[in-house]
């Protein structure tokens, strides 16, 4: 490096100029910066760094640089004049440099300018904006580089902590479990992300943006989310639910939320819809469930309370009292218990015959036939018939075919109508029948009872001689 550069009058002008250059730069870069349009970095409203002015020759050696460079390298004056402007640049960057170089001296452009890296003494990376301009001596030969450079490290990390923000955001956006669109003014949809496309019954934005919002909603509640959408327009968000079209029919917890512009004025507004479908099934499930639990429930107490009357007008005793009551209060314990391990989805026929009649039999249970075809009772049967059963089970083991050794019960069913149920009872080894037995016996009024008020059913007995027959046509209730 020249211990001066001596600058003549030519000189002089190509520097006033180059510093005039430099005055316009920082004011392109200011409303640069304003608008968002410098090398596509977002808007940063901040002043610009400090200019900092370098001289550099035709091959890359620095030749004057100034005190603010060295600290922003990090090296002190010396080392920096000992080497070339490429040995301190970022590896990626020199052929950028080598070209615009080459450019310069060919006299393809007067100026260059782009946005470079540095590696700093301590290994780290700085961001430069560097204008370049050949300055040539009286003779108009090149002599040198005047390089315009400002440290523009800050503004660069920041835009590209802004960048890494808002892929962020997109990635946040583009996988929410949910619909995330734009609507311009007209009602019409700008915007939306994937599962919102998905929701949509579409899998490209194309067949979804630039249609009506309201395409996607079912005609009932189109006129309600117009209002919404309206609401959302005058500034006020809005929170609302919607059937969509389509089918099955789906359910969705929305909301709208005004967006503005930089001047404050709303130009579109952001809507978000997640699919509530099955959140509303199960609300409506449990709603059942706690009707049916109540109706169940009233249904149980009534029914004890009945037998309770029935049991007790048809005792002589209070230990006659106890036995039968306890008894029956136990064969219904066993049918809810046996519904609720069904989850009160209702049981097998065979399996409330076994329930009922089976304390009464032997482990082997041969005294006991069945026959019939598969059939579910729905839990609104199965009760009732189960006291019925075991009403007609505790008879036989007092008084018919199960009080002696060699009795037996056979029971069998068929479907008829294919809603009623034709259940037949019937008992032979046990004691011989001379005549019909008083209306008060037998648990007779209790199984007329059960029957015919809570199965709404017909029920048929007869006293043949040989034993005890049953018949009940019961439908078979739902509700």
């Amino acid at each position: 490096m020249p211990e001066q550069i001596e600058i003549d009058h030519d000189l002089r002008r190509q520097l006033h100029a180059a510093h005039k250059r430099v005055a316009e730069l920082e004011a392109r870069l200011v409303a640069a910066e304003a608008t968002g349009t410098s090398s596509g970095l977002p808007v940063l409203k901040r002043a610009i760094t400090m200019v900092m002015e370098a001289f550099v020759g035709l091959d890359g050696q620095w030749l004057q640089v100034p005190e603010r460079l060295c600290d922003v390298l990090g090296y002190s004056e010396d080392e920096l004049l000992e080497g070339s402007m490429f040995d301190f640049t970022h590896p990626d960057d020199i052929g950028n440099d080598e070209r615009m170089r080459r450019s310069l001296l060919a006299g393809e452009t007067e100026t260059c300018e782009h946005e470079k890296r540095f590696i700093r003494g301590d290994g780290d990376v700085v961001w430069i904006y560097q204008n370049c301009n050949l300055v040539r001596d009286a003779d108009g030969k090149p002599a040198y580089f005047l390089s315009y450079l400002i440290d523009i490290t800050e503004r660069v990390r920041t835009a590209q902590a802004l960048s890494q923000s808002e892929r962020r955001y997109r990635t946040l956006i583009e996988n929410a479990p949910m619909s995330i669109h734009e609507i311009d003014l007209d009602g019409r949809l700008t915007a939306m992300n994937a599962p919102g496309q998905q929701f949509l019954g579409t899998q490209d934005g194309g067949d979804v943006v630039g249609t009506r919002y309201v395409d996607a909603v079912a005609e009932s509640d189109r006129a309600r989310v117009v209002v919404m959408f309206e609401r959302a327009l005058a500034g006020e968000p809005a929170n609302f639910e919607f059937h969509a079209v389509g089918d099955p029919p789906r359910v969705f917890a929305a909301n709208f939320m005004p967006l503005r512009d930089a001047d404050g004025r709303i130009h579109k507004v952001m809507g978000i819809a997640r699919d509530v479908t099955q959140k509303k099934r199960a609300e409506e499930q449990r709603t059942l469930m706690v009707h049916e639990l109540d109706h169940r429930v009233k249904n149980t107490l009534a029914t004890v309370l009945a037998l309770y009357e029935q049991t007790l007008s048809a005792s002589d005793s209070l230990d006659n009292f106890r036995d039968a009551y306890t008894a029956r209060l136990r064969a219904l314990a066993r049918t809810h218990e046996a519904l609720a391990e069904e989850s009160w989805q209702g049981i097998d026929i065979r399996e409330v015959v076994r329930l009922t009649v089976g304390p009464y039999l032997e482990e082997d249970g041969k005294r006991l036939r069945m026959e019939g075809t598969d059939l579910l009772l729905p839990s609104r049967t199965t009760t009732p018939l189960g006291l019925v059963l075991n009403e007609l089970a505790t008879n036989a083991a007092k008084h018919g075919s199960l009080s002696q050794p060699g009795g037996r019960i056979e029971v069998s069913w068929k479907l008829e109508y294919e809603r009623e149920l034709e259940l037949n009872w019937t008992e032979r080894g046990g004691p011989r029948i001379e005549s019909k037995p008083d209306a008060n016996g037998f648990g007779l009024r209790l199984v007329h009872g059960l029957v015919g008020h809570e199965l709404e059913g017909v029920v048929e007995m007869d006293f043949d001689p040989r034993g005890i027959t049953c018949c009940l046509h019961v439908p078979l209730l739902t509700r």
